[in-house]
């Protein structure tokens, strides 16, 4: 099962199906598939540090966490392993792994994934979760009880 956060253009801000670069806002149909890779890449390793900070907004704690996870938590298996697809910082799977979910963690950026270790080793999530950069080797190597896609962008 694949959850889509919906977040449909590969980078920043603007309407669905358009990419924000370079101070304008372009169709996404115009970005060749290894430009888009480059552009999430670039975004995201700049938005690293301060990604998380966004949640820490009293708002996204009251409507959003209990939301998404609302979706989330009546699809993950009672044992097995989740593959959070996009994962980033780990946002949620740290909260799958405290279910006693193991999760494979894969992004496109190494930036977002330390970030991700740095959380994982506070939480002494170790044993349950895995990290790796990209998508496809990870959602390879195991039967999944659950994908979680977060941003919805499969490469």
């Amino acid at each position: 099962m694949l959850i889509n956060r919906c977040n449909l253009a590969p980078i920043g801000a603007g309407p669905p199906g358009l990419a924000y670069k370079l101070g304008k806002t372009i169709p996404v149909t115009m970005l060749d598939a290894d430009e888009q890779r480059r552009d999430i890449v670039e975004y995201y390793r700049r938005a690293a540090e301060g990604y998380d900070a966004e949640y820490d907004n009293p708002l996204m704690k009251l409507l959003y966490d209990p939301i998404a996870w609302r979706y989330i938590e009546p699809c993950l298996p009672s044992r097995g392993l989740v593959l959070d697809a996009g994962g980033g910082t780990g946002k949620w799977a740290i909260p799958i792994a405290k279910r006693g979910v193991n999760v494979v963690v894969c992004d496109l950026s190494s930036e977002m994934l330390q970030v991700a270790l740095r959380k994982l080793k506070a939480e002494r999530l170790e044993e349950r979760i895995q990290v790796g950069q990209g998508v496809r080797e990870e959602a390879a190597m195991a039967e999944l009880g659950f994908m979680y896609a977060p941003t919805g962008v499969m490469v």
